[in-house]
This record gives C-alpha cells, structure tokens and sequence, in this order.
C-alpha cells in the first residue's frame, strides 16, 4: 500500500484549516504545512495536526512556496490542498481504496476540483486538476501565480472530488493583479501561460482594454493548450461587450465555434450580445441553444449554471419584454429549480405574484 505526504502553503487560515485537516486525517500518513506570513492563529492549530510545519520567507512565488512542501515530503505520493479545501468522507473513502491499488508506476492522479456547489448540493462548476503525484524531484510546480505541475507521464482520472469552499463574501482582492504587476517592474520572464493569467486578472479588475491586449497576444501565440484558448476568447469577446463594441465581441466568439466544440457558456455569451442590443429574438435563439447543449460539453472547466439557472433567468427577461408574462413565469420557475433561494429568482417570483400572474 503506498503512503500519502499531504501538503499545504498558508496564511492566516484559523477559520478554514482545521476543517481542511480533519478531512485529510483518515488517509494522510504526514502532513506538511508551510506559513507564508499568518499574523492569526493558523500555525498554532497547524501544530494540533503535525509537527512538521515551517515558516517561509514568503516571495512572490506560489511554486516556490509549494516546492518548499513537496521537498519536504517523504511519502510515496503527495497530494496538496489549499486550506479552504474539504474532502467528504465519501471520496476519503474513495482515496484509503486507492492507496490500496495505487503503484508508484503511476505519476498523476487527476482528481475532480469543484469550486463551486448550489443549494441542492450538486457540483455546478469543476475542472480536474493533478491531485495525487508520485514524488519524485522530476514533478515540480512552475508558475509564480496560477501555479501548475504540467501533466506528464503515466497519469489517470478518478473519481474522487476535492471541495473547494471558497468564501463568498470575501472579496476579490488585487493581490494576484499586482504580482504580475511587480513581475513585470522587476523584468521577470513571462511565459505564455503568465500572460493568460495576468489578462484573466487586467478583466476580473475592469481593465477592459488592456485585458484585450494581453489575451490576444497570448491568443495568437498560443499553441498547445487549447482550452485556454477557448477561455481567453470568451474573455476578449466579454471585453469588448462591456466597451459595446459588439461587432467585435461576435467575432471573437465566432472564433470559438469556428474552431472548438462549442458550451453553454460560449451560447450565454452571444445571447448576452443580442440581449444589451435588445434584440431580443435573436437572443432567445442562442439561449435556448445553452439549454439544449447541456450535459454535451466536453470543455475541461464545467459551469453548469450556463446550462440552466443562467440561460433561463435570461429567458425570463426577454420573454417578460415581450409581453409574455406566461412564459416568464415558467422559465423563472425552472431557473428556481436549479437555485430557489437565488435573488433574480426571489426577485421575479414576487413580481409574478405581485401582478396574481
């Protein structure tokens, strides 16, 4: 049976990690902790679960600081987490059966990485992402910011989730917006895939203009990772919806369905497009497609929101601009299925009573 070193980077996490780590304590055989800075008591509880736990000189670099973990590690195989990531006990479960099957022939263990979960407890948008590696000094994290160990070698899929619970209420801070601002102040070599990222965050940020810059110059450089891609497209297309340049947000989402199996998020998308125009038909078109689309993608990263609750609170509006309150009503009701306690479904609930429709 092979061993498990679990490994996480953190700081100031006292509200999260103990739930973290005692999600992990029925598979770990060693768990490392590096602080990267914590002021609150997360290294205090860190020492309830190990002994192994280091403060680090905190530089910029989200690799370096995973490195630092993975080199500690004296297991078989190391799985990583982030302090606000769970583990239920059914895929704890599912990860002691593979430890009992598992051989170090096998280099990565892809693993479902869910971020997000509605009010019926369905997983509404995941990707999969290398969980479980073999350790060996060969399978190392690159990346200053949206780190990554590049899949390689003998690697398979499980079906084992992670849980990501992300908090909601916190917000979107510019941390990530200026390490690459500082990168590129300090003349630190970008890679392409620095570049998707940081025009990922210039949009997050509304810097509409120069997001476009960056993401289509990774675009047209951009050879090997064709999902990133498509996502750097809609990205650019949203862009320019924003700035109403609408010409130019449809050609480059007709990029997409030019050369990719095209999503529901890729048909919301041109709805929206026709939407802020208010061409409404039109835009009833591409949101029905997002509807009929569902369960049929075969992109890396899943936003099932795009499949219903999305397109059918979109649905709602224009059918309820027509002056078809009927149809508004029933496409709310099957947006409620999918998110009851969501506010545009609250919303438009209240106003269907309110007009005894």
């Amino acid at each position: 049976m092979i061993e498990i070193s679990v490994c996480l980077i953190v700081k100031n996490e006292e509200k999260n990690l103990s739930n973290c780590l005692n999600s992990v304590l029925s598979f770990a055989d060693e768990i490392i902790i590096a602080d990267t800075g914590s002021t609150d008591k997360t290294i205090e509880i860190a020492k309830n679960y190990t002994n192994k736990v280091y403060k680090i000189w905190w530089q910029n670099d989200f690799s370096k600081a995973r490195n630092y973990t993975f080199n500690k590690a004296k297991k078989d195989f190391i799985l990583w987490l982030d302090a606000d990531d769970i583990i239920t006990e059914d895929n704890q479960k599912k990860i002691i059966e593979l430890k009992s099957t598992l051989t170090t022939k096998t280099d990565m263990v892809l693993m479902k990485y869910v971020n997000a979960i509605n009010e019926n407890g369905e997983a509404t948008s995941f990707f999969y992402r290398e969980r479980l590696i073999k350790n060996s000094p060969n399978l190392r994290w690159i990346g200053f910011l949206h780190e990554v160990i590049p899949i390689q070698g003998n690697f398979i899929f499980k079906d084992i989730t992670i849980n990501h619970n992300k908090d909601k209420n916190k917000p979107y801070t510019k941390r990530n917006l200026n390490i690459y601002r500082l990168a590129l102040k300090e003349g630190r070599i970008f890679t392409n895939r620095d570049y998707y990222y940081y025009g990922r965050e210039l949009y997050y940020h509304k810097f509409y203009k120069k997001s476009i810059s960056i993401l289509k110059k990774f675009v047209n450089e951009e050879k090997n990772n064709m999902a990133d891609v498509f996502e750097a497209n809609l990205i650019i297309g949203e862009c320019y919806t924003f700035q109403k340049n609408y010409p130019k947000a449809l050609y480059f989402y007709f990029e997409n369905l030019k050369n990719f199996i095209p999503s529901s998020k890729l048909f919301c998308k041109i709805g929206d497009v026709f939407f802020y125009q208010n061409l409404l038909q039109q835009a009833i078109y591409w949101y029905k497609l997002a509807i009929s689309n569902a369960n049929s993608s075969s992109h890396i990263f899943i936003d099932k929101d795009f499949e219903t609750l999305i397109p059918y609170l979109q649905l709602c509006v224009c059918s309820y601009q027509n002056g078809d309150l009927i149809s508004a009503k029933n496409y709310n009701l099957l947006a409620e299925k999918s998110s009851p306690n969501h506010p545009s479904v609250i919303h438009n609930k209240k106003l269907f009573e309110n007009l005894k429709i």
